[in-house]
């Protein structure tokens, strides 16, 4: 995540620090709809990375 982060701030860093600062809000606002959206499709309560750790703990206790 922290070099995705600053793979975005290139562009930004050297505009003024007002338009800086609501480029880097834009970015959040637009990541944080796609994981939402993201998020809605999901068919269960937990996110997919739990529900496959649980599986492997699952398989591990019956095995």
């Amino acid at each position: 995540m922290c070099k995705e982060f600053n793979s975005i701030l290139v562009d930004p860093r050297g505009r003024p620090i007002i338009t800086m600062l609501e480029a880097i809000r834009n970015y959040v606002m637009v990541r944080m709809h796609h994981k939402r959206d993201e998020g809605l499709k999901w068919s269960h309560n937990y996110t997919p990375r739990v529900l496959k750790k649980l599986e492997q703990i699952k398989q591990r206790c019956t095995a």
